[in-house]
């Protein structure tokens, strides 16, 4: 396996093909078959180093477009193609999921050996094509988030094979049943008792800080743990073991975490920060007590009204 993966990764020897920076009608018209553009239904531009997508607004009829093997950042300049049903984007540098707005019946997107990351674009997706029906990101970084597949699989209920692998009614019920309830101690692990004015230098969660009270209580950036009398300022070593945790934390963060419901948040009167992005929250809720709170983050649930 540890020979065969690589192998199997890598992207195949292909043809030199001429160098075009942009899709131009030049381009298009060379491309087999060639013909009017207003009736074309298949268009081929892997290999080409284009860097841009444009000029495909006379395209009203294609259905498939193949851009793999590209210098693509960005996806852009589809919202013309209203009857693509197949969008092959391999093998290129885009690092967001964008731009497939309109899309009403794509059904097959690859998007596989590109530098997407963020588990925050599935949510995209869900958005813009939910009614994708095949899904290719395998050879992302975004792939080895823990929840990875069941997110995609929650996030899109019409997709079918997800990365070549067959999504079927058992692993949609268990990624449905795998939404993660907001306990105490979930909260714990997510806490920080001071905030971060650096996420390159985040402090340890309150959980492992407080696992280290027993031997050096020392924490990350050289301070006492949870914010001794080191830069973090705060309460002293000696008092933070006497002090509940929850009293002591001023920030938490939950994102990504397929949570449904806000709930055991009472007991943090402290809490100035909080984001819940990413989740299946459909209800703001449970922050009553938080009475200290100073910056809410929301992003990509599904809330429909503000309240509370």
């Amino acid at each position: 396996d540890d020979v065969c993966t690589p192998a199997l990764n890598m992207p195949p020897t292909l043809p030199q093909r001429p160098k075009a920076s942009s899709i131009t009608p030049v381009l298009i018209a060379a491309a087999p078959p060639c013909g009017d553009p207003a009736l074309l239904t298949n268009l081929n531009l892997h290999g080409h180093a284009i860097r841009i997508i444009e000029n495909l607004e006379r395209l009203s009829n294609l259905r498939v477009l193949v851009l793999c093997f590209n210098e693509l950042q960005k996806i852009e300049g589809l919202g013309a193609l209203r009857r693509l049903q197949r969008l092959e984007l391999g093998f290129n540098l885009i690092k967001r999921i964008e731009g497939l707005e309109g899309l009403d019946e794509l059904q097959v997107l690859e998007l596989n050996n590109n530098l997407i990351y963020r588990l925050e674009d599935v949510s995209v997706l869900r958005q813009q094509v939910p009614q994708l029906s095949e899904l290719t990101l395998h050879n992302n970084a975004v792939c080895e988030h823990q929840s990875y597949r069941s997110h995609v699989v929650v996030g899109l209920p019409s997709l079918q094979l997800l990365d070549g692998v067959r999504v079927d009614a058992s692993e949609r019920e268990r990624a449905a049943e795998s939404a993660t309830a907001m306990t105490p101690a979930l909260i714990r692990a997510h806490a920080y008792a001071r905030r971060r004015w650096s996420y390159s230098l985040r402090p340890d969660p309150i959980s492992v800080s407080h696992a280290g009270d027993s031997q050096s209580h020392v924490g990350q950036n050289g301070g006492k743990a949870d914010g001794g009398s080191g830069s973090g300022g705060g309460p002293s070593d000696a008092s933070d073991r006497d002090t509940p945790w929850w009293e002591q934390v001023q920030e938490l963060e939950l994102n990504h975490q397929q949570l449904r419901k806000l709930q055991d948040l009472d007991n943090l009167l402290n809490l100035r920060r909080a984001s819940f992005c990413n989740n299946e929250l459909a209800k703001i809720e449970g922050l009553d007590r938080c009475v200290l709170l100073e910056e809410l983050s929301l992003e990509d649930n599904r809330i429909h009204k503000l309240e509370n």
